[in-house]
């Protein structure tokens, strides 16, 4: 496991899908060493928004966030940014957040201990980063029912060669992102496809069989496309 916990960055906006939300921070909070009877989480959680409270999607409120504003000061401290499908239409319309914190995110400098940062999308959320210009030159997927609304943004910004896997890993500094691996997952439940891939990139196999097996996840071996 890291020697220290990654600290990851989550984008809520008003509307969002909550087993987007609720799937990534379901499989990260499994991931735990016990160590002389401490246990450790790999990670530690972030909420940002443009508002201090927000209700997903499903009728579900959170609340505690973080102002995106301070999140700018603070950013190049974060080892991962998850964005999140919901009220896509109205972000895409109005061109607001979080499509400028996916692009300061991506342009940020490469880390200085030579780890890479994880930009990771779920559902529709990939949309943002299209419109942000991050997945120019990347292979990426979303919700099968967004794939013409995806091709449309992201030929606005360059070319991205669309699939539709359930998740697609880039090789990190793909697109000249250097120091950058881009996740994008497909509708929903692929988010938990793809942050249990995360789980075994970073912590190991054996870590990912552990949450697997807590979380009891049908899909165990499910292939995303990892380029």
């Amino acid at each position: 496991m890291a020697s220290s916990p990654a600290k990851i960055l989550f984008y809520v906006q008003q509307g969002v899908d909550t087993l987007d939300l609720a799937g990534p921070i379901e499989v990260f909070s499994h991931c735990r060493r016990v160590r002389d009877d401490i246990s450790t989480s790999f990670y530690v959680p972030t909420l940002t928004s443009e508002h201090t409270s927000i209700v997903s999607e499903g009728g579900l409120p959170v609340f505690n966030l973080v102002p995106v504003k301070d999140i700018y000061l603070i950013l190049d401290t974060f080892d991962m940014l998850v964005i999140l499908g919901g009220s896509s239409g109205l972000i895409l319309e109005g061109n607001t957040e979080p499509i400028h914190l996916i692009k300061a995110f991506s342009e940020l400098s490469p880390k200085t201990d030579g780890k890479e940062r994880i930009l990771f999308s779920v559902c529709t959320g990939s949309l943002f980063l299209g419109a942000a210009g991050t997945l120019n030159g990347l292979t990426a997927t979303t919700h099968p029912y967004y794939m013409d609304t995806f091709k449309r943004v992201t030929s606005e910004k360059g070319t991205t060669k669309i699939v539709g896997d359930r998740f697609v890993v880039n090789k990190s500094g793909a697109g000249g992102k250097e120091g950058l691996k881009v996740v994008t997952a497909g509708g929903v439940s692929s988010g938990i496809d793809a942050a249990i891939w995360i789980v075994g990139y970073l912590l190991g196999e054996e870590m990912r069989a552990v949450v697997e097996t807590v979380i009891q996840w049908g899909n165990k071996g499910q292939a995303g496309l990892i380029i």
